[in-house]
């Protein structure tokens, strides 16, 4: 009798880990569709799904089942990382939507590039002022303001009733060219802290 109820609950959990690799990232972590994420809360879900597809919980497993395991785990983690990326769960809110970023070309305004064009070059000449680390965090102070504000942007255009995708588009477009900044600027820090 109690072999029985093992392989009952075994099959049940290898249906359940199939059904779940066809729910969407938000369904998997059994959060609300939107833009809006409470971090705390994902992270307490990755955690506690994490730990459930776990491969190591599966090493006296039938190789199907090991391999499920590896698909759920890889899963789980692509989830995780795309719904704590401000920038990765906005294109990935548009693709349930039926919007493909990639598909849809968006045209950034010129004033936009260029500030971003004299930000970058004032990031690269940053190491031969009289103290590059000032001047780094000045320009990483107002880029964070602006991802910050722009983010919100986002949330609140999602929010709308019927949502303008391709003004979506256009923001996560500029999210981008912040989050590109930032991590440029981490790195000409980082070799300033190694010269």
């Amino acid at each position: 009798m109690q072999m029985v109820n093992v392989v009952a609950v075994k099959v049940s959990r290898y249906k359940s880990m199939h059904r779940d690799l066809s729910k969407n990232y938000f369904e998997l972590f059994a959060l609300p569709q939107s833009y809006a994420v409470d971090e705390a809360n994902l992270s307490q879900q990755f955690r506690i799904r994490q730990a459930s597809v776990h491969p190591d919980k599966f090493v006296n497993a039938s190789d199907a089942d090991k391999r499920l395991s590896m698909q759920q785990a890889t899963l789980t983690n692509e989830a995780h990382e795309t719904l704590k990326s401000p920038l990765r769960r906005a294109l990935y809110l548009l693709r349930l939507q039926s919007y493909d970023p990639d598909a849809n070309k968006v045209q950034l305004d010129p004033a936009f590039l260029m500030e971003q064009m004299m930000l970058r070059e004032s990031v690269s000449e940053a190491p031969h002022q009289d103290d590059p680390y000032d001047t780094l965090d000045e320009i990483g102070d107002q880029v964070i303001a602006q991802k910050k504000a722009m983010i919100r942007s986002i949330q609140n255009a999602f929010g709308h009733s019927e949502p303008e995708y391709d003004t979506i588009h256009v923001m996560t477009q500029k999210l981008q060219f912040f989050d590109k900044l930032i991590a440029e600027i981490s790195h000409i820090e980082a070799k300033l802290d190694d010269a």
